[in-house]
This record gives C-alpha cells, sequence and structure tokens, in this order.
C-alpha cells in the first residue's frame, strides 16, 4: 500500500458551472497527467460529470502546494473558489476518500456502479502512459477488492436510480403520460444508452438518436431497435421531439436559444430538456423560452435524495466494511516491521545464548551464580536493543512513503545483517 493524496471537486462542492472547468477531452487530459507528472511521482486523473479528482503520490512535499498552484491555474481559479469548493486530503484520509468514491458511496446516486468502471479505467490510462506504476498497483488492486466487497456484501447498488433513469423519472412528473412523446437522444455513450433503455421500458412512442459519429450513432440505435439521424438533421429532429437527452463530449454547447425557439415555432406542446452532459450541451439560456423546460444533471440531486433513506443502512456497513478494509492495510502495512524485530531479537539473543555457553563451559559456576549472569546479560541486550527498535519503530511512523520505508527497513537488516 502506498500513501496517497487527493485534490478534488465534486457535485456536493461545487456547483455544474465550476465543473465544467475541469470537464476535459481524452486528450487533454492526457496532457494534464504529462504536466502533473513533472510535478509528482505518480499521478492519476479521474474525471466524470460528477467530480474532477487528481489521486497522485510525491517524496517532495513541497510539491503538494505545486500540485494546488496548478490545479488552480488550470481551473482560473481564485484562492476563494479553492477553499470553498476543492478538498485535499492525504494519507488515510485519501484512501478512504478513494475506497468511498469507488464503492459508490460518495455518488450523486449513492450506490450507482459506472464509478467503479470509471475508477479503473482512470488507473489504467496512468499504467498505460506510466504516468502511475508499482507504487499505485496495489493500491489500484486493494481499492478494487475494497469497492466489490461493498458491493457484495451489502447490495448498495440494488434497487438504485441510476443518473439516467433519474432522467426518465423527471420526464414522468413532467408529462402526464409518455407513451405518445418522441424522445430524441443526443449521445451514443453509455449515458444516451442507458437512458434509451429506461425510455423503452416505459413505452414512449419513438425514439431517435442523433450523433457526430456516424457508426457510433447507428450501433446505439441498432441496439436500442430505434431510429437514427444524422448530425446535419439535428434540427430537423428538434421540432418533432417532445424530450431531448443529451450527453455528448463535446466541449461547448450543442444545443442553443435559436435553435429551440425555431423547433418552438407553432408547437402547442412543451418541451423537456434534460442536459446531464459536463460541459454542458444546451445554453442555459434556453431555460428563458415558454414552455421549455431545461434540467441539468445538479437538478437531479433532489429526486435522487428522495431515495436517500432507501440506502442509507446499508451505506452504513458499507462504511464500517471500508474502514475495517483500511485497518487491515495498516497492519498488512506494519507485519513486516515486526518480522524484522523478531529477527533482530532472535539473532541477539542466539549470539547472548552461543557467548554464555562458552563461558559456563570452562568455568564451574554455582546455579545462583550462572542465573545472576544470565538475567544480567539478558538485561544488557534487551537494553542495547531498545534504542534501535525504537528509532526504526519511529522512523516507520513518521514515513509516509513506501519506498522509503522500505529503504529504512532495508538498511536496518543490512546494517543487522538480519
Amino acid at each position: 500500500m502506498t500513501t496517497l493524496s487527493i485534490v478534488g471537486l465534486n457535485h456536493a462542492s461545487a456547483s455544474v458551472e465550476l465543473r465544467e472547468r475541469f470537464a476535459f477531452s481524452e486528450d487533454r487530459q492526457l496532457q494534464v497527467l504529462t504536466e502533473l507528472n513533472e510535478l509528482v511521482d505518480e499521478v492519476v486523473l479521474l474525471a466524470t460529470c460528477n467530480r474532477a479528482e487528481i489521486i497522485y503520490s510525491t517524496e517532495n512535499t513541497d510539491m503538494h502546494k505545486e500540485v494546488l498552484d496548478y490545479i488552480q491555474k488550470l481551473g482560473h481559479l481564485s484562492e476563494i473558489d479553492f477553499e470553498h469548493h476543492f478538498y485535499v486530503q492525504h494519507g488515510k484520509d485519501a484512501l478512504t476518500h478513494l475506497c468511498r468514491v469507488a464503492s459508490g458511496l460518495d455518488s450523486m446516486v449513492m450506490g450507482e456502479t459506472q464509478i467503479l468502471g470509471q475508477c479503473k479505467d482512470a488507473f489504467e490510462r496512468s499504467f498505460a502512459n506510466d504516468y502511475a506504476g508499482k507504487n499505485f498497483q496495489q493500491l489500484y488492486q486493494e481499492t478494487l477488492r475494497t469497492a466489490k466487497l461493498v458491493r457484495s456484501e451489502t447490495q448498495l447498488g440494488e434497487g438504485h436510480l441510476s443518473v439516467s433513469a433519474l432522467a426518465v423519472e423527471l420526464a414522468k412528473n413532467i408529462f402526464e403520460r409518455l407513451d405518445d412523446k418522441h424522445v430524441l437522444l443526443l449521445g451514443a455513450g453509455e449515458m444516451c444508452e442507458l437512458a434509451g433503455e429506461y425510455f423503452k421500458a416505459v413505452n414512449v412512442a419513438s425514439i431517435t438518436v442523433v450523433n457526430r459519429t456516424l457508426e457510433n450513432g447507428q450501433e446505439l440505435a441498432g441496439r436500442l431497435n430505434c431510429n437514427f439521424a444524422e448530425w446535419s438533421k439535428l434540427t430537423a429532429q428538434l421540432k418533432k421531439s417532445d424530450i431531448v437527452l443529451c450527453s455528448t463530449g463535446s466541449d461547448k454547447a450543442i444545443i442553443d436559444r435559436a435553435m429551440v425557439k425555431e423547433a418552438m415555432h407553432r408547437r402547442e406542446l412543451p418541451m423537456f430538456f434534460i442536459d446531464i452532459a459536463v460541459p454542458r450541451d444546451i445554453d442555459p439560456d434556453v431555460n428563458s423560452l415558454s414552455d421549455v423546460y431545461l434540467y441539468n444533471i445538479d437538478d437531479l440531486k433532489e429526486l435522487s435524495e428522495k431515495n436517500m433513506d432507501i440506502r442509507q443502512e446499508r451505506a452504513s456497513m458499507a462504511e464500517y466494511i471500508i474502514k475495517e478494509k483500511i485497518t487491515l492495510f495498516e497492519r498488512q502495512r506494519n507485519e513486516d516491521i515486526g518480522s524484522v524485530i523478531v529477527s533482530l531479537r532472535e539473532k541477539a539473543h542466539e549470539i547472548k545464548d552461543n557467548e554464555l555457553n562458552q563461558l559456563f563451559k570452562n568455568v564451574d559456576w554455582k546455579d545462583d551464580d550462572r542465573q545472576q549472569v544470565e538475567r544480567s546479560v539478558e538485561l544488557i541486550v534487551n537494553k542495547i536493543l531498545h534504542t534501535p527498535i525504537s528509532s526504526l519503530r519511529k522512523g516507520l511512523e513518521e514515513e509516509e512513503h513506501d519506498h522509503k520505508r522500505k529503504n529504512l527497513m532495508d538498511l536496518f537488516k543490512d546494517f543487522f545483517n538480519i
């Protein structure tokens, strides 16, 4: 297990407007990782629609400030914005947070399962590009094991509503019926696919997929057994749609006020837009139009919180499991210390016993005298061992970095030849 640090923001600490500043394309994520890798030893970037977290380790504690300064510049943040909306964690606190995130405990929809896959992708990306190595490998594996144990032991995700499912629930609240409604899915990713499946389950009149990449859009339409329209037909499709759900990877708004105003011309029914993309796909000004209802991912929080009580008991059990696992991590980390100390004591007492045997062999000692000498030598050996053992314990407790702990242990073993 390696010591780590985490700097980040999420749906609970920052609005979607602020989170948009840290919603990067894949190429931009690699660029950010490259720049951070010049400051720290190992780094992982976890970026989702609800969070952006930099997970890293460094030998040089002065680099913590460099990382914070980099993030402020990256997001064009004032010090006040950073202090109010970002969290910074180190060591055991950071490890606990990472396990909670991977387990779905820190998600907007508690227990959602997508986050575990997103954590895997984030770590694997860093491993593949040499931004993280063996020190993070054990951390990664232990985090995955903990998350899987939480899910299997608590059924935390059982019956949960995903963000896409919440969007459909919101649509059901807006409209009296959905079986006569036409749905437009803008995007061909996992979120749109999940939403499409939920809309099919409630028997909407039709579903149409529009996507910038023709092949991906057609594949999703095929899986959903629904319609597909080319990107150039987006405006025409808006005019035919009652519900529009957006989740693309665009770095700027795709649907603006003018497009929606044109779509609403001579339309009698309202239009319902659900924008679950970060950055947002729909210009917020759309919401100012009459009979147009626009909801973004933050608007789904209230609906999510209604289901919180159902999962709270399972969440408490999950928190307990994570606490126990981290305690076990710490115990395993200290097991090597115990074995080294035992080896040193055994070697010292073996030398003591051999020397006393030689002494008693050459001189005719009385039993009382022998016992007194044995006690005195035993006391001397223990006093001699006390200082190096105490120094080793103290050094390992104060040193947070695993490779430095290992170096200290190796030096100790070499010094005493154990």
